[in-house]
């Protein structure tokens, strides 16, 4: 009798069997600590965007509308397809992107180019056959300039319904700095190539050239114009 009871005692003080409901439990514990439900793949990281900025510590952040009193209900807003900081090329004379909300009608589109540090634009060029709402490239050779290295540049795209009277225009600027590319990066580099290497005006333009939709609505993506078309 006495061997019964030790032997009841000892059954009765080990753990209970888990159940069917609580070992399901534990194995999907399991599963998210691996990285998800049964047959999920693990999250995607995001693509690499295509362009990098240049690494001299955090860009400058500045301004693209040239000023708040430059708002006309008859006037589409243009922008100007560049970050907001000063971006680079290695070309003396790119091509440089911009767009228009809606077709200008009879306001005129002029495209200015100055100095940072200079006071006269060194070209102003009306711009014609804007029919119609969408991206536009302005080729600077258009102009007679050739940007001289290291020096920046403050370009313009503005629409003016009256240029006489500037008051009702609408201007937004973009910066721009010519530099020597590295070594490593050839003629005929992709627009990712061009991004990675900082040179934004340059990877914008092989990725229209070569009709590189992908890197065109990666570098849209990055600037805010992710619905943008190619032109």
């Amino acid at each position: 009798m006495l061997v019964q009871i030790l032997i009841s005692a000892a059954l009765a003080a080990l753990p209970a069997p888990a159940s069917a409901a609580s070992a399901l439990a534990d194995a999907r514990v399991v599963q998210v600590a691996q990285g998800g439900e049964a047959g999920q793949a693990p999250p995607r990281t995001a693509p690499r965007p295509v362009y990098q900025p240049p690494r001299l510590g955090k860009p400058a952040l500045r301004s693209k509308i040239a000023s708040a009193t430059r708002v006309a209900l008859e006037a589409p807003r243009p922008h100007t397809l560049a970050p907001e900081h000063v971006a680079r090329t290695r070309e003396g004379r790119p091509r440089l992107y911009w767009s228009i909300e809606d077709a200008p009608g009879e306001a005129a589109v002029v495209f200015t180019l100055i100095a940072a540090d200079g006071i006269d634009p060194l070209c102003e060029h009306l711009i014609e056959g804007v029919g119609r709402a969408g991206a536009y490239a302005f080729d600077l050779a258009d102009c007679g300039v050739e940007l001289a290295p290291g020096v920046e540049y403050e370009w313009a795209i503005s629409v003016m319904p009256d240029r006489e009277r500037h008051s009702r225009d609408k201007v937004e600027m973009g910066w721009i700095q010519r530099v020597e590319p590295p070594e490593e990066l050839g003629d005929d580099a992709d627009a990712r190539a061009l991004g990675g290497a900082g040179l934004w005006y340059d990877a914008l333009d092989r990725a229209v050239r070569t009709r590189d939709a992908a890197s065109w609505k990666e570098l849209m993506r990055q600037i805010g114009q992710e619905e943008l078309a190619m032109p």
